[in-house]
């Protein structure tokens, strides 16, 4: 089945899902019930448009929007990469987010308790922008207004609709004003924002269309030096070529006094992490979270941080800082789960996966956390049914086979784990899979040193490693015997 024709299929699913699980959106109300304004986690998914060549209109009007939200340092929000990373498991893209039907699934998964979606219609030379505001546990619309003017008065229309739609003080300037500027960084942004960004990520593959990415970036900044948005997709792109030195200098001279630029931070703290300096990626995300206790990405990474460096206990803590912010957060309940599984809380951590469960039933990656914590408490009947369950999602999670490989090692079946592991494989074949390769093909060395298989042993070590994987399996019982062999203390004890 080809790409376009997988998103379809999974556009469908979703819509059937969301079909099933609820109702249609409620009509607008005017006596609809808002979430306070200090409670408020804000999600703004790219406006629908009319025509294919406008796909960056909606784009750019949704993170103007969420960008002057962030300034406003009210309530919460989830950005344009977050959403993105829920969309990719499900093979669509940010653009597809823009029917309602899709959008309050999403919204409901990333924790968000007010979406914002529009639609932008371009006719007789003007350009409309129909937006509405929704909670998203009563599905109702509270909120719905319209705007018009000219391409050229996109930014000024956009900072309308943050007033109007969430409140944000008139006194805050949008992050541009040149709708040129506008222009070229969204249409940068919208292929460089499915690269991973997270500390979790793995080893990032080459860079698909970087150079026609960064004339984008080089026209927005030709158009408006200090466009911040576009000096951060810049200083990115540098850090995923490598040049971490001067990414990090872009993104630090790029900051204004008195505009809070939350990607600036994440490009900072992304070149930092890419040259190897873990303190440096730190301390931006800390600054950033400290200046807007609202920044969930910020927070979440800070979380993915500790989880990378087997801190779990400062993991939990993390978690708990997302959860102040969002505590209907899914994703963040089952991670600060997978934190206490490791501190083996078994009890506490069932109880908060099937919490998070509560709030999005039937989520795929929720049930598999599940299943992994039923692993750590010895329940590996349940374990299993759990992920066969994960494993009739569409599109396939490869996570689902990676853990029933881990529960089949545990068990001893070795065969078994080595042909679900296989499986695992041929579906984890995005850019941000990396770091699931990399597990998978430690949990194959360890399948071929049970079944006495040295050469394929440390092939599949040597494919974790390439795959970004920090510690190989060397130490298990499965692989003591080959301990002392050339080959394999090499690629052990190679960094």
């Amino acid at each position: 089945m080809t790409l376009p024709a997988l998103r379809s299929a999974a556009l469908a699913a979703l819509f059937l899902c969301a079909s099933a699980a609820s109702a249609a959106p409620k009509a607008a109300d005017p006596k609809a019930k808002e979430t306070p304004k200090k409670n408020v986690v804000a999600l703004v998914v790219p406006f629908s448009v009319d025509a294919d060549d406008g796909v960056w209109t909606g784009f750019a009007a949704a993170e103007v929007i969420t960008d002057l939200y962030a300034q406003d340092d009210v309530g919460s929000w989830i950005s344009s990469k977050q959403l993105d990373s829920a969309l990719r498991r499900k093979d669509l893209q940010v653009y597809d987010a823009s029917d309602i039907e899709v959008a309050l699934p999403l919204a409901k998964s990333l924790g968000a308790t007010d979406l914002v979606l529009g639609q932008a219609v371009r006719a007789e030379g003007k350009l409309r922008i129909q937006a509405e505001r929704y909670n998203v546990v009563t599905k109702e619309m509270t909120r719905q207004e319209t705007v018009t003017g000219t391409d050229a008065e996109l930014p000024a229309l956009a900072a309308q609709l943050a007033q109007k739609l969430l409140d944000v003080s008139p006194k805050l300037a949008p992050m541009t004003t040149n709708a040129k500027a506008l222009q070229e960084a969204a249409n940068g942004w919208l292929d460089l924002v499915r690269y991973p960004l997270q500390p979790r990520a793995g080893n990032v593959p080459p860079l698909d269309k970087a150079d026609a990415i960064a004339a984008h970036f080089q026209a927005a900044l030709q158009a408006d030096p200090a466009f911040g948005w576009a000096h951060a997709g810049s200083a990115i792109l540098k850090a995923l070529k490598g040049e971490t030195g001067p990414a990090r200098a872009e993104a630090k001279s790029a900051q204004r006094k008195g505009h809070f630029d939350a990607w600036l931070a994440i490009a900072d703290s992304f070149a930092a992490r890419r040259a190897g300096d873990a303190g440096g990626s730190h301390g931006a995300l800390e600054a950033a979270l400290k200046a807007r206790p609202g920044f969930l990405m910020a927070a979440s990474y800070l979380a993915e941080e500790k989880m990378e460096a087997e801190d779990y206990k400062g993991a939990a803590a993390a978690w708990d800082r997302v959860l102040k912010r969002a505590p209907r957060h899914p994703y963040a309940l089952g991670q600060k789960a997978k934190a206490l599984g490791y501190l083996h809380q078994d009890r506490d951590a069932l109880a908060l996966t099937r919490q998070a469960l509560d709030i999005d039933p039937g989520d795929p990656e929720l049930l598999i956390e599940l299943a992994s914590r039923m692993i750590d408490a010895q329940q590996n009947q349940e374990a299993e049914a759990t992920l066969r369950q994960a494993m009739e999602a569409r599109p396939p999670r490869p996570l689902a086979w990676l853990r029933l490989g881990y529960l089949y090692i545990k068990e001893n079946r070795m065969q078994d784990a080595h042909d679900t592991l296989i499986e695992s494989l041929t579906y984890a074949y995005r850019d941000d899979e990396a770091r699931t390769r990399g597990l998978v093909f430690q949990d194959l060395a360890i399948v071929a040193g049970a079944q006495g298989n040295y050469t394929e042993a440390v092939q599949y070590l040597q494919q974790a490693k390439s795959e970004g994987a920090k510690k190989l399996p060397c130490a298990v019982p499965e692989l003591k015997s080959f301990h002392g062999k050339a080959e394999f203390d090499a690629v052990c004890s190679a960094k």
